[in-house]
């Protein structure tokens, strides 16, 4: 489960960077569409909210990156939304307990 979730988190993440300028909002599901993440942008600032078989699980929060030299949490706008894709794959943790794991997200 922890895999599925971290695969599809990390997912939204590389989408979340090209949400659809005409959208006041963007919502990805889990390929068995039990979770959820919605995401808008309200002030510059871009945020989200998680969710499991639509009840909250993640309350509404600020996403975004600081760094010393560069701040990507403020002045946002969107880009575009190329909609949401599946993407299967696996790959291999020789120290755990299975080796070979395996993963599908949106």
């Amino acid at each position: 489960m922890w895999h599925s979730l971290f695969s599809f988190f990390f997912s939204f993440l590389l989408w979340v960077t090209n949400v659809k300028a005409q959208q006041p909002s963007a919502i990805i599901k889990s390929p068995d569409g039990k979770l959820s993440v919605k995401v808008w942008i309200a002030g510059g600032r871009v945020q989200y909210a998680a969710f499991r078989n639509g009840m909250p699980v993640v309350q509404p929060s600020l996403l975004g990156l600081v760094r010393d030299d560069e701040d990507f949490s403020q002045k946002l706008v969107w880009s575009h939304a190329p909609g949401s894709y599946p993407v299967i794959g696996e790959y291999m943790l020789p120290t755990a307990k299975k080796s070979a794991i395996g993963y599908a997200a949106n």
